[in-house]
Order: C-alpha cells, then structure tokens, then sequence
C-alpha cells in the first residue's frame, strides 16, 4: 500500500494541531503510521530490528562490563604498591593483561561499532521519514487555517482610540 497523501484532507485529522503539548511531528507521524500498512510495517521492523540488536549484543556487553570493572581495579590496585620495583613489574603485568583483552574484543568491539552505526542510520532515515511526511501536512494545515487578520487590525484601531484618549487626558491634566 503507497504512503497516505498528506494533501489528502479526507484523511488528515486536523484535531492533531490543537491536541496541545508534546511533540507535533512525532504525533502527525503517528496519525500517517495509522494510515499506512507500508508505514506501519516499518515501523513494526525498526521495533523488531532493535530488539535483536539489543539480544543480541547484551551477551557482549555484560562480558565487557565485567572486563571493565576488572581493570578499573586492577589499576586502584597497582596504584596501592608502594615498591618502585614491584609497582613496574605489576604494571607491566596489567598493561599486558589489558593489551591482551583488547587484542582479544578487537573483532567484537568493531562489529559493535557496525552495529551501532547502522542502527543510527535507521534512525537518521526514520527522522527524515517523519519530516518529509509531517511537512506537508502542516504546510496544509497552515494554507487551510491562518486566521483572517482583520480581527488584529481591529485590535490595533481600538487601541490606537484608547491611546488617543488616554493622551488627550494627560494634556487636560497638566501634563
């Protein structure tokens, strides 16, 4: 099914635009996702797509979480020794273990780097979905709704009457 036209007004729901706070694109996105069964396929993916993402990487993350705290303290503890010597001989100990760990997470820690680049990309695509989709729709709402500006310009000549007749009284009053 082809995406809703957002010029489409039989369905556009315009009580979007007085619902109040929050974020207006992600709320007229949401009413074009409802429109959409190409829309909401996507984004029933990108939903899906995250949690995979996100089984499949917490097996890692809690290993290196683990790594990471190891280290830490295994510097607190190198600091503790006061011998030169044998500080230099365990720091040597501790840097090898790290050098070995890193050498060891290498292909992990890039695949990680992947992983996360292409999720941002999802979401940087989805965005630019939500915004080529919601401006339209505005840009309508906008050519549809702007209100007569006779109302201001009644404003401003009842004003400017006020204005007049507060002067005129400040003149008779000595000023």
């Amino acid at each position: 099914m082809p995406l809703p036209d957002p010029s489409n007004r039989e369905t556009l729901e315009y009580k979007t635009f007085s619902r109040g706070s929050g974020d207006i694109i992600e709320t007229l996105y949401a009413d074009l996702v409802k429109e959409s069964a190409e829309l909401l396929k996507l984004e029933k993916e990108i939903e899906s797509i995250g949690n995979v993402i996100s089984d499949s990487t917490d097996a890692y993350q809690r290993f290196d979480l683990v790594n990471e705290r190891f280290f830490v303290s295994l510097e607190d503890h190198t600091n503790t020794i006061k011998d030169s010597s044998l500080h230099r001989q365990i720091r040597q100990l501790a840097d090898e273990c790290k050098e070995r760990y890193e050498l060891k997470v290498a292909t992990h820690e890039q695949l990680m780097k992947t992983i996360e680049a292409k999720q941002q990309y999802i979401a940087d695509l989805k965005q630019a979905i939500m915004v080529t989709l919601t401006i339209p729709k505005i840009q309508e709402y906008q050519d549809k709704n702007l209100p007569n500006p006779r109302p201001l310009q009644q404003v401003i000549d009842q004003i400017e009457k006020v204005r007049k007749e507060t002067q005129a009284v400040y003149k008779r009053s000595g000023g």
